[in-house]
């Protein structure tokens, strides 16, 4: 978690795949708030973050990664918002000019 940019949270886990996505799962959630707006007669909950939105990404940047390749699964927050990011790229024979019209690669 950063503030600007300094570090205010660096957690790094060295554990089984799920046990991972537990703990970061945990930590997220302590970091999800929630303001609430008038709308007509009702006070509705609205979250800064959309934690199946989290999961979903989070979720596919551990199995999508690219094994063969050294390197981690990142999430950051900021005060911008939230990424994550892992260690691959795109499957032979797609690049960011042909991504939208390639035909799928199983």
């Amino acid at each position: 978690m950063l503030h600007g940019t300094d570090v205010r949270v660096n957690e790094f886990f060295r554990k089984p795949l799920l046990e991972t996505f537990e703990e970061v799962e945990l930590l997220f959630k302590a970091r999800v708030e929630e303001e609430e707006m008038q709308i007509g007669l009702f006070r509705v909950p609205v979250h800064n973050y959309d934690r199946r939105a989290f999961r979903e990404a989070f979720v596919n940047a551990l199995v999508h990664r690219d094994f063969s390749r050294l390197g981690a699964v990142h999430v950051k927050i900021t005060g911008d918002g939230l990424s994550i990011s892992n260690p691959g790229g795109f499957v032979e024979g797609v690049t960011l000019d042909n991504l939208l019209v390639a035909d799928p690669v199983p």
